[in-house]
């Protein structure tokens, strides 16, 4: 996991409007959100791993702004959260590789799955929700 310790920017990002209206998010919300989470060059994702206690955190910041702090979570173990927009949902993390995290959540009507692949200095993350596909590219600072 400590492949994906750092920064990560985003570079592209390819159907995330459809992926998130088959999780269920309200049209009113992903117009809100999409902005933010779309913003190629401003959004970057913060990789934290602690092997000591197997666990990882994520911090978003919004063009240099930290926009949202993650919580700690426990690799391979179900934790209930909240959404953005306040659906309830279970996630469950996993780390089948050094290089490869997945990432399941199940929402009110749905289940969708992220695969987290590291090349290099480039991440790609292809989340699917039913037949919706989403593919999102980064490049390490």
């Amino acid at each position: 996991m400590t492949a994906f310790n750092g920064k990560w920017t985003l570079k592209s990002s390819e159907n995330m409007d459809a992926f998130m209206e088959a999780c269920g998010v309200s049209a009113e919300v992903r117009a809100s959100a999409l902005p933010k989470i779309d913003n190629v060059g401003g959004m970057v994702e913060e990789y934290i791993y602690d092997a000591a206690s197997n666990s990882s955190k994520r911090n978003i910041y919004q063009n240099g702004t930290l926009s949202r702090e993650g919580k700690s979570i426990s690799m391979g173990k179900d934790i209930s959260d909240t959404t953005l927009d306040g659906r309830q949902i279970t996630a469950r993390f996993e780390l089948p590789e050094p290089t490869k995290a997945t990432r399941t959540e199940q929402g009110p009507g749905y289940t969708s799955t992220a695969i987290m692949q590291i090349a290099g200095n480039s991440m790609t993350i292809t989340m699917t929700c039913g037949s919706v596909c989403a593919v999102r590219k980064y490049e390490k600072q």
